[in-house]
């Protein structure tokens, strides 16, 4: 058998969003019970309630019929409807922008009308958004209001070429950095002998003998 919340759930996606005199009619019960299961349905998080109310009731609707709030936005007064149709129709509105009487009509319409507060130039802004409106779309029509541009970041390789620096060869006559004396090829020990004995007779037989005088008697011819 079915329970009294299963059938009020059903009932729900039947209809949409309902008064609680919708419910207990329907059900054939009395109207305290009928608010008690909304109120514990609600409490489970199962339905959601609206801010706007009849004759001092809110609606009750699953969270799959948002959509559907727009129409119960007929039974709104005349100066929140204005704002309602303003915020459909703009689907952001900057909060300054706008009259205080409006002003004053979207903190009213909770239900169509969510409050964003951002922060901008060391600034607090408050913006309004439709209520069926994603955080993505609303994130890109207020950087429009304000004057962001939408920036494409596109990567850039940057290349580095790096430049070997080579050291200039020092100028020189010699092809080495030896000294020229370590270019002479040493004598061996043979050839050093021979070295030394041809200097010694070079300087016996060129070595002219000194004159000596002889002193005694001139014998003439």
């Amino acid at each position: 058998m079915q329970s009294a919340k299963d059938k009020i759930i059903d009932l729900i996606k039947q209809k949409g969003p309902c008064l609680p005199f919708n419910i207990y009619k329907d059900l054939n019960t009395n109207l305290l019970f009928a608010s008690a299961m909304l109120g514990e349905l609600v409490s489970n998080r199962i339905l959601k309630v609206t801010h706007l109310k009849r004759a001092s009731s809110p609606y009750y609707y699953l969270e799959e019929q948002k959509e559907k709030l727009q129409n119960i936005s007929n039974f709104l007064n005349e100066k929140d409807k204005l704002s309602y149709d303003l915020i459909k129709e703009k689907k952001v509105l900057k909060d300054s922008d706008q009259s205080p009487l409006t002003q004053v009509s979207l903190r009213s319409i909770k239900d169509y009308a969510i409050p964003l507060q951002i922060n901008h130039q060391n600034q607090q802004i408050i913006f309004w958004k439709w209520y069926m409106l994603s955080n993505q779309e609303a994130e890109d029509k207020i950087k429009a209001i304000i004057g962001i541009k939408k920036q494409e970041t596109k990567k850039k390789e940057i290349k580095q070429t790096q430049i070997k620096k080579t050291k200039p060869k020092p100028t020189s006559s010699l092809t080495s950095q030896t000294s020229f004396l370590d270019q002479i090829t040493k004598l061996d020990s043979r050839r050093t002998t021979l070295a030394i004995l041809g200097l010694i007779i070079f300087v016996l037989v060129f070595t002219p003998v000194p004159l000596r005088v002889i002193s005694g008697p001139y014998v003439g011819p």
